[in-house]
């Protein structure tokens, strides 16, 4: 923020240069020439707050769902020690790490299961000639888990278990061959749903959408501290959340929000800004467009009291030469109001005749004040402020016709259309340090801004009040990170 304010100071020393050119014209006639000014007006000319959309992402790392899962599912997942109603016992042994992969709305996990199973066959029922077989099986088990968020931020998960065998399993017993696959499947399928549940678990857990989205909210509303020693603040005005659907990368889990909001930046203020209390968490909507990206004015105030300063010490010691006429014009005094959408400039000068020496003569100087108007104008391709139609208020120049018309042949009108001020190495450098903060600057209550300036653009320089304010459009993304 130091580089928004000395660029305020900067621009200010900048524009007050080139307004300076505005008084390059009055001398001639009688001694005094005082015409009136036309009334001051000031209407407000600030720029309607564009609307942004901010990233308000939420992500957890394939890494983090493995290990709840492994850490839910160790040794021993199913026992059947009993040969009662089937002659078969099965147990299910977790076999290695299970391994989660996806991309897009689907989450697939691969569990390594070892399946034991032995069979008791005994002819006529007769026990002491029961013959006994086991099998040791390694199935491969695929899980595979679709999630959709809702209106009103719940997940609905669906998993559902895949089971392929290398070969069909079946147990031979003496004559009698025993087709046990219908049994594994359904054993497995049965730790499948079990499996299941406890991935949807772990993903209702990490991803408790609606509680981040509320704290997201909550915090949106509150103002923002960037810089408390410049007073700044970041005012976020909620308008809307749409929702994100899930996708998977191959590494993660990203869902979330987009929020539409119209973002301020403002400084010099001593205390916190007052914002409207948060309201609760709108349901989402599915119709807010997917780009990220914000867009903000921020304003560069110059006062016409350092307008008016700046410019008298540029032009204490440097005079206005009119030698086609033998004058020399110096300017005492400027002061700067506004009217309307423009400036109006009143000069206080001194017109000097010179001599056949070009030296100007201190007797019986014109004195007097004229005023004249400008339209601040901004060049977007070159990020530069000028001025255009600059002109004398009408009874200046009806004054000026009758006592020094020779400051009516275009020249000071001509040289402040000529000024432009580049305030390109200002916006770079302010988006240098922007670029540093957005990196991840923390907003409290576990939140940080993370994003990136894009592009900063001085869009209008208008009058208000009490100074020239440059309003600057500054755009890029920005995200609400936990």
């Amino acid at each position: 923020m130091k580089t928004l304010l000395e660029f305020q100071r900067r621009s200010a020393a900048l524009v007050g240069m080139g307004l300076l050119l505005v008084g390059a014209a009055a001398c001639g006639g009688p001694k005094n020439l005082q015409p009136e000014a036309a009334q001051a007006a000031f209407v407000s000319p600030a720029p309607e707050i564009p609307i942004s959309t901010v990233s308000l992402p939420v992500q957890i790392s394939f890494a983090s769902l493995e290990k709840e899962l492994n850490g839910a599912f160790t040794g021993v997942l199913y026992d059947d020690p009993s040969f009662e109603n089937d002659n078969v016992q099965v147990r299910v042994t977790k076999a290695g790490a299970f391994k989660l992969a996806g991309f897009g709305d689907s989450l697939s996990v691969t569990a390594p299961l070892s399946v034991y199973v032995k069979g008791r066959y005994a002819p006529g029922g007769v026990e002491a000639l029961a013959v006994e077989k086991d099998l040791n099986l390694k199935p491969i088990v695929t899980l595979v888990t679709r999630v959709k968020l809702t209106p009103d931020w719940k997940m609905e998960t669906q998993t559902t278990a895949r089971v392929k065998w290398a070969e069909t399993p079946a147990l031979v017993l003496g004559p009698v061959k025993i087709p046990i696959q219908s049994l594994l499947d359904a054993v497995l399928r049965k730790q499948g749903d079990r499996i299941g549940k406890e991935i949807d678990a772990a993903i209702a857990q990490q991803l408790n959408i609606r509680k981040e989205m509320e704290k997201a909210w909550k915090t949106a509303f509150a103002p923002l501290e960037l810089d408390k020693s410049y007073g700044a603040y970041l005012i976020l005005t909620p308008m809307a959340l749409g929702i994100e659907p899930l996708r998977a990368d191959g590494r993660s889990v990203n869902t979330g929000a987009t929020l539409q909001a119209k973002v301020q930046v403002i400084t010099g203020a001593t205390e916190a800004p007052k914002t409207p209390a948060a309201t609760p968490l709108p349901r989402a909507s599915a119709k807010l467009p997917p780009e990220k990206g914000f867009s903000t004015t921020l304003a560069a105030s110059i006062p016409y009291t350092l307008l008016e300063t700046e410019m008298q010490k540029a032009f204490a010691e440097e005079p206005f030469d009119f030698p086609d006429v033998g004058r020399r014009l110096l300017i005492d005094a400027w002061t700067f109001v506004p009217q309307g959408d423009r400036l109006r400039v009143g000069l206080d000068f001194r017109a000097l005749k010179l001599g056949k020496d070009g030296k100007p003569l201190e007797k019986k100087p014109l004195k007097g004040r004229v005023y004249l108007t400008a339209a601040p104008a901004v060049n977007l391709e070159k990020r530069e402020v000028g001025f255009a139609d600059v002109k004398f208020e009408l009874k200046s120049k009806n004054a000026l016709v009758g006592a020094a018309a020779w400051m009516l042949n275009g020249k000071i009108e001509k040289e402040l259309a000529a000024q432009t001020f580049s305030f390109a190495d200002y916006l770079d450098e302010y988006k240098r340090v922007a670029d540093g903060m957005l990196k991840g600057y923390p907003l409290g209550a576990g939140m940080q801004i993370r994003g990136s300036m894009k592009k900063l653009d001085v869009v209008k320089a208008l009058p208000t009040q009490d100074a020239l304010v440059v309003y600057i459009l500054a755009s890029g993304q920005l995200e609400l990170r936990n």
